[in-house]
């Protein structure tokens, strides 16, 4: 028996999948209350308008990205590259959920009325992201300062975050040899402090 979904959550869903493709300017409330078999008005019942709608499923959107993430990081227990198993995962995630690809395109493009909160959001993911990996680099048997244990969380974010842009504007080939390299550099650097 499958769960019925309310209209409330399938207006979300259907808005996610069509601002991801579309972005803000150029969606259209016509067609996401036309998909989820709708009246346009009966949409305004849900939401007061197009800026509500788009607030509310980017913030959707941020907790499923969240815990996508998050499950990423505490699967990951056992990695012979610190950090592997959510870069790896990136790609097919970017493929497959609109919620990831409606996201990094809100984050890197914000409609300019969320986006202070945009602004507040990305970094306020990244420091879980940075948790997630001090976590690991902790765990290490090296002998790292506060300040090298830091700079290696910043090198890390630097990584997410490119990887982050080339899902959005390059092919999963140019993905893969990026993340691969990045990474490779990324947990050289840290092994070389074991000398």
């Amino acid at each position: 028996m499958t769960k019925k979904i309310s209209t409330f959550d399938k207006i979300c869903e259907v808005a996610t999948a069509h601002f991801a493709v579309h972005g803000y300017d150029a969606s259209s409330l016509n067609i996401i209350a036309e998909t989820v078999g709708i009246r346009k008005a009966s949409l305004y019942s849900h939401f007061k308008s197009k800026d509500e709608l788009f607030h509310t499923v980017f913030f959707n959107a941020l907790d499923k990205v969240s815990a996508f993430m998050e499950s990423c990081f505490i699967a990951s227990d056992v990695e012979n590259i610190i950090g592997e198993v959510y870069c790896k995962a990136l790609l097919k995630e970017f493929e497959q959920s609109e919620y990831l690809r409606f996201f990094l395109k809100t984050v890197f493009i914000p409609p300019t009325f969320i986006q202070p909160e945009v602004n507040q959001a990305y970094p306020d993911y990244l420091k879980k992201i940075g948790k997630y990996i001090e976590a690991k680099i902790k765990k290490l048997p090296l002998s790292l300062t506060t300040d090298e244990i830091t700079e290696f969380v910043e090198a890390y974010l630097g990584i997410i975050d490119s990887l982050h842009i080339e899902l959005i504007y390059s092919d999963h080939i140019s993905f893969d040899r990026k993340r691969i390299a990045m990474l490779n550099v990324f947990n050289k650097a840290i092994h070389c402090k074991q000398a």
